[in-house]
């Protein structure tokens, strides 16, 4: 059906004469004319306002695309006499409107319904966040609380077993050693908390090693009211347990002081510091061998290392570096020694077990005396620290230990270090 058609057939069925389309629409009835004979096409506007007046959609107003109907349904159909169609077309924008109004009222509705839902889990999150603040401040409480009572017990209790120990003071110091027997001669001294007139002291020392192992000391008053005395221990134990015994009036209390390390380490002489690192050897490759030469050092402010000779009871005469190709000498270098006093106590950073009332017995090496000598391809060298007391004792340390490259190949070759511990010897 043509759209000329569609008009003329709409306007018969709404029951509407050309002159009051044209009286609604604000156009001349030869317009409405022109629409329906086909001569001319409504505007846009005009189809709109057709539409809503015939209550059909645009799209069905301009389809082009129904079929045609039957000869008694069109007649009956155009006929002015019936008013059914012109009813029913009437009917259609009330319902449509009638939907739309439910369809907006379900768009509100959904659209409340997910603002109350997002506004709920922003009010849940936000409750959790508050709630962990509130654990978190708790537990933060709780831990300081918990600090400041052990902080508080272990002063308590630190105050009680201060009140309970018998022990002033403690301490001892390894006077010297002997190497036949390998062992030392330790001076132990102790204060007590109370003195009386009838306080005997006696320490008692057992071996950390076996229970077998056990020393009495006796300690013996000054004019102090410090208990003294001095025994001889093994160097081959690694520790020992003090226990000091008090008797008053036939009483007897006892009380473990601590546990003692052994004894070896603060008796024996250590070389503290590589000197190896404090000359500069270096190589020059020809034909027949290599040539190695030294470079000393001149002045103390070079000096390498520092050499603490324990509870040995004597005092450095000499040292020197003694250069060894396949075990014999090949070169020496004589290095120079200072005995640390008081006002250069800045070594006993390095040298902890070093009294600090005293530097006696430490001695700063330095000067590498420079030297130059030569050894074969593929010869060991061994650069070797010698030092002689002045009772004839002798100390010596491996610092390095280096196999030469062949001389098919001058990148070949290893070495070895640090210094190995201080061996003494005697002539």
């Amino acid at each position: 059906m043509k759209l000329c058609e569609k008009l003329y057939e709409l306007r018969r069925a709404a029951g509407l004469s050309q002159e009051e389309l044209a009286e609604r629409l604000n156009v001349s009835r030869q317009a409405v004319s022109k629409w329906e004979n086909g001569a001319a096409q409504p505007e846009l506007s005009k189809l709109v306002e057709l539409s809503r007046l015939y209550g059909v959609s645009v799209d069905e107003l301009l389809s082009l695309e129904e079929a045609e109907k039957g000869d008694a349904k069109a007649a009956s159909s155009v006929d002015s006499s019936t008013p059914a169609p012109a009813q029913d077309t009437l009917a259609a924008p009330k319902k449509v409107r009638r939907q739309k109004l439910l369809l907006g009222a379900a768009a509100v509705c959904l659209a409340l319904a997910v603002g109350l839902a997002l506004y709920n889990n922003h009010r849940v999150k936000q409750l959790e966040w508050q709630v962990s603040s509130l654990q978190s401040q708790i537990m933060s409480v709780q831990s300081s609380l918990s600090s400041q009572i052990a902080g508080i017990s272990s002063s308590v209790r630190e105050a009680m077993e201060e009140s309970a120990t018998l022990t002033a003071q403690f301490d001892y110091t390894v006077k010297r050693f002997d190497l036949d027997t390998y062992t030392c001669t330790v001076a132990f001294a102790l204060r007590p908390k109370t003195v009386q007139e009838d306080l005997a002291v006696s320490l008692r020392l057992r071996s950390l090693a076996s229970d077998d192992g056990t020393a009495a000391v006796e300690l013996v008053r000054d004019e102090y009211d410090v208990y003294r005395g001095e025994t001889v221990l093994s160097m081959n134990d690694d520790g020992f347990e003090a226990t000091a015994a008090y008797d008053t009036g036939g009483e007897r209390q006892l009380e473990t002081i601590r546990d003692l390390p052994g004894f070896a380490d603060e008796a024996l002489p250590k070389l503290y510091e590589d000197l190896s690192f404090g000359y500069v050897l270096s190589r020059s490759y020809s034909v027949s061998d290599i040539r190695c030469s030294v470079k000393g050092w001149e002045d103390e402010d070079h000096r390498t290392a520092n050499l603490y000779l324990g509870a040995y009871d004597a005092a450095l005469r000499s040292a020197w570096l003694d250069y060894r190709v396949d075990g014999k000498s090949a070169a020496q270098s004589t290095l120079r020694f200072m005995e640390v006093d008081d006002k250069r106590s800045a070594v006993q950073w390095w040298i902890s077990d070093i009294p600090d009332e005293s530097t006696a017995g430490v001695y700063s090496i330095y000067g590498a005396e420079g030297v130059e000598f030569g050894l074969p391809y593929g010869a060991e060298l061994q650069v070797v620290f010698h030092a002689e007391l002045t009772d004839g004792t002798r100390l010596s340390a491996m610092l390095t230990r280096e196999i030469m490259p062949s001389a098919n190949n001058s990148a070949d070759g290893e070495g070895e270090g640090p210094a190995m511990p201080i061996v003494l010897t005697k002539d």
